[in-house]
């Protein structure tokens, strides 16, 4: 086997791992870095097919191009599928408004959309001849680790392993070879309910002295798990934007959720 790094090998953002299995080649994520004008990862040889790990732009950001340069094939959750065709076009959208070269357009887009193929976690499917297996990921709903089941490979990218009002974190996946980031390798978090506290007091400091709060947050879970926080404490708030949309999704999609339920009452 043989592993050619994109993207995202010394640096946060643009993931892309090309890889070449006894002359079978399967590319997994393929993003851009969000910035100011967007970076993007090396171009990657022609493929047939690409596993995308969940929706973020730094993972899937590519799959318009690639698809329409190649044909290539995506493999991923449905979930995924509806929220990534969301964040290409609005990706399109906001380079073209700020003037930015972009390497696609809304056709590619639509030629992507035809070319995703259903995967969810915990199934397993044969890709090429190469066994994969879904594994959740605990990082945003829909995101799977994936691993490659005869070759004892584990592609563990943006993973979560603690338990959030939104997910369940995800549970070890015995394997030979570990592909991991190491965005926080060396960073030890406070405890999630020590943060929320924190938060909260925040928050009730602002309103008690008569003010409003503004929290600008990322549209896909991070936009959730806040309302869930803040709906469990009895603030009352108003979501906008894009966050709403995506919430929309999440709960077409309750069975990715921790809790569905708890979902829809902070909606």
């Amino acid at each position: 086997m043989e592993a050619t790094i994109l993207g995202g090998g010394r640096e946060v953002g643009r993931m892309g791992v090309f890889n070449e299995i006894e002359g079978k080649k399967l590319l997994i994520d393929y993003g851009i870095m969000p910035e100011e004008p967007p970076l993007y990862p090396m171009e990657s040889p022609p493929v047939k097919n690409a596993i995308i790990t969940h929706a973020h732009l730094d993972h899937s950001g590519m799959v318009p191009w690639l698809c329409s340069r190649y044909g290539t094939r995506i493999f991923s959750t449905d979930i995924t599928r509806e929220i990534s065709d969301i964040l290409f076009r609005d990706a399109v959208k906001i380079a073209d408004s700020k003037g930015h070269p972009y390497p696609y357009g809304l056709n590619e887009v639509e030629i992507s959309s035809d070319k995703f193929r259903r995967m969810e976690i915990g199934d397993e499917r044969e890709i090429d001849g190469i066994r994969v297996r879904f594994h959740s990921a605990g990082h945003i709903p829909g995101s799977a680790m994936v691993e490659l089941v005869d070759f004892s490979i584990l592609y563990a990218f943006d993973i979560n392993t603690v338990d959030s009002h939104l997910l369940r974190g995800a549970e070890p996946v015995k394997c030979e070879t570990l592909f991991i980031e190491g965005t926080y390798a060396g960073v030890e978090h406070p405890p999630r309910p020590q943060l929320e506290r924190e938060f909260l007091d925040e928050v009730e400091d602002i309103v008690n002295r008569g003010g409003k709060v503004i929290i600008p947050a990322f549209a896909v879970g991070r936009t959730q798990e806040l309302a869930m926080v803040l709906n469990g404490a009895g603030h009352e708030f108003w979501l906008e934007g894009m966050g709403r949309k995506i919430s929309d999704i999440l709960l077409k999609h309750g069975g990715y959720l921790r809790s569905p339920a708890e979902l829809k009452k902070a909606m």
